[in-house]
């Protein structure tokens, strides 16, 4: 079993119901830049289908270097500091490796 370079991140926002639109909005801000960064490979925001409330991350980098790179950006940071702070119940992720057998 091989386990592969390439990064991924899922990221869980349980947005506090009144604060759910204004939350949607500012993770779709980070979505451009994000795919601008060397190594970022897909980013996108995800919704539950049973709570709306409950905003999911899917992020893929193609390397650990990547995603260290991605997590030191001023937006980034300025986002986690301001409205994750105060628009989320919680906030919680995992980091994993795609694995292959060959």
């Amino acid at each position: 079993m091989i386990i592969g370079e390439e990064i991924v991140c899922l990221s869980y926002f349980q947005a506090k119901p009144q604060f759910r639109e204004a939350l949607i909005k500012e993770l779709l801000q980070l979505v451009k830049p994000t795919l601008n960064e060397p190594g970022c490979l897909i980013y996108e925001l995800l919704i539950d289908e049973s709570d709306p409330n409950f905003l999911i991350m899917s992020e893929k980098f193609a390397n650990k270097e990547a995603l260290e790179f991605h997590e030191k950006q001023d937006y980034i940071v300025q986002f986690v500091a301001g409205p994750m702070a105060y628009m989320c119940e919680r906030v919680t992720w995992n980091i994993a490796r795609k694995l292959a057998n060959e």
